[in-house]
């Protein structure tokens, strides 16, 4: 009996394997189920014209099939090669006849089918605002491609960095900083740009951006005269940048995936040396808490959080002086609130990553279960993994302090500059000092929950997910919605309100979520170390 050639072999299995996985199903219904609550919630509001409901309901739910299409790179693909790679299993596939682009398309088949599905299941609820009335076919068809394309392109960048990177946090940030640059910054400029009225000469810049394709499918922009070229070239561009990062990581992942050299943090470690110093004679390698040893002598973490910055605040400082300086002072005051409040989402993905990535590895290497085994209690592991997350991100934490800070002394010193009044000083009073308390208490929420999920989690990436989503997807999900359904909107008392609300209701989520991780990782720690399944 002649066996069947394969084409792709491990594309095959992968869709053998989910075909038969219950996720595959549930990931449908829980996608349709959200934006179906969300096309009821738009619905309810009795704010909107019924002429006005069609393109409102598309927005709401367009501008969340966008975001999802968006960030699914950074969750499922962008660590995916990486994995691989750290535990060792990369080396036997290419041992045999299997080519780059045979494990990059197979990995990619099985860590973005999930989302592929996910979308598809949205569709159909996005088309009820064409019975609504006010959307076109064309305008409706047009957005299904930008998510499609846009979907593709995240994904693709995730294997990309997956393919040259081989530590998660890595891997996770540099996605997140692609995505980010190409999905908020460039809009940003585009923005600003067309509020200045620049021609299009500055127009191929703007391309690789998905939500200025976003824009440009509504007839409102397609219609114009130079409308379905702009469409078209930005739309093309997506894709054909997906396309660049698939072959490029097919071509790289045969050449990278070997074992680097030794790291220096590890040489120095065995030679006597901790981080780069050198170690005085007689004094022993490990000092106070062990954990906090372990996590911050790898200098790698605090850098990467510099990096954020380095990357993020320079871009915030430049609307800052367009504010105080340019005839366009409310325009680029939005970005430079826009940027910072990006910086400091940027700066609780990392924290959560870390956080969950010291408990997961050392659960699955079983050093977690041979620590417990010593005379160190459960409360002596957790305190020296909050204060080693605390010493790596104190740096970053504070400039990020400092910012809020200084925009509120923005608003204080050129609110006759910006030509604000008095209820709008409030309202950015309010939202400067409240972000301030909620940045830190967020990082003490996140670290603890971190670590908890980071326990449980089969893969890092699900941990890094459940985490920011427990404390950060309730106060998106209110703010969205109340900017959808324009409640609360309508007097600057009102905007006080809703901000008020949106950053208490942040603020108390977190403090429960914390408080109820911090008693589970003391009840459950030695349990789920030694194989048990945790209590989620």
């Amino acid at each position: 009996m002649v066996d069947k050639m394969v084409l792709l072999p491990i594309v095959d299995r992968e869709l053998r394997v989910a075909a038969r996985r219950p996720g595959t199903y549930w990931m449908r219904c829980v996608a349709a189920t959200v934006v179906l609550v969300v096309f009821l919630v738009v619905l309810a509001n009795g704010n909107v014209a019924l002429r006005q409901m069609g393109p409102q309901l598309l927005n709401a739910m367009g501008v969340l099939a966008l975001g999802f299409s968006m960030l699914a790179g950074v969750f499922l693909t962008a660590d995916c090669l990486a994995e691989e790679k750290r535990d060792g299993t990369m080396g036997l596939l290419f041992l045999t006849d299997l080519k780059g682009y045979d494990v990059v398309l197979g990995k990619l088949v099985a860590s973005s089918l999930h989302s592929f599905f996910g979308l598809l299941a949205v569709f159909p609820i996005l088309g009820l605002s064409l019975l609504m009335g006010g959307v076109t076919g064309g305008e409706f068809a047009r957005l299904l491609l930008v998510f499609g394309v846009t979907l593709f392109f995240s994904l693709n960048v995730g294997m990309f960095v997956s393919a040259i990177c081989r530590e998660a946090r890595q891997a996770f940030l540099a996605t997140l900083l692609i995505i980010l640059t190409l999905s908020g910054v460039l809009p940003t400029l585009y923005w600003l740009v067309t509020l200045l009225g620049v021609g299009a000469a500055f127009d191929p810049p703007f391309w690789p951006s998905a939500p200025v394709a976003y824009h440009r499918a509504f007839d409102s922009s397609y219609q114009l005269i130079s409308g379905p070229q702009r469409y078209w070239m930005a739309v093309g561009t997506i894709a054909a940048m997906g396309v660049a990062c698939m072959i490029v990581a097919s071509l790289l992942l045969p050449r990278t995936w070997q074992q680097e050299k030794t790291p220096r943090a590890m040489k120095n470690a065995s030679d006597g040396t901790l981080s780069g110093l050198p170690r005085k004679p007689g004094e022993p390698i490990v000092l106070g808490n062990p954990m906090f040893w372990l996590g911050v002598r790898d200098p790698k973490v605090r850098r990467q959080a510099l990096r954020v910055l380095v990357f993020m605040v320079p871009v915030a400082l430049f609307f800052w002086v367009a504010a105080i300086g340019s005839s366009h002072f409310r325009e680029a005051f939005t970005a430079c609130i826009f940027t910072a409040y990006a910086t400091h989402v940027v700066l609780k993905f990392l924290i959560a990553t870390e956080a969950s990535r010291r408990m997961n590895e050392d659960r699955r290497s079983g050093a977690l279960e041979l620590l417990l085994v010593t005379k160190m209690e459960v409360a002596e592991i957790l305190k020296g993994q909050r204060q080693a997350l605390w010493q790596v991100f104190r740096p970053a934490l504070l400039v990020l302090a400092v910012g809020n800070v200084g925009l509120i002394l923005t608003t204080l010193t050129f609110s006759r500059h910006l030509q604000m009044r008095t209820d709008e000083l409030k309202i950015f009073f309010v939202m400067f000092a409240g972000g301030l308390v909620v940045l830190f208490l967020d990082f003490f929420a996140i670290s603890t929950v971190g670590m908890w999920r980071g326990l449980n989690a089969r893969k890092h990436h699900q941990a890094v997910l459940g985490t920011i989503g427990q404390i950060l997807l309730t106060p998106w999900l209110m703010i969205f919605f109340m900017v959808f359904i324009q409640q609360g909107f309508r007097t600057a008392g009102g905007v006080v309100i809703a901000v008020l609300v949106w950053l208490s209701v942040g603020a108390v989520v977190g403090v429960f979520s914390a408080v109820g991780a911090r008693n589970k990782l003391e009840q459950h720690l030695r349990s789920v170390a030694a194989g048990e399944t945790g209590k989620t």
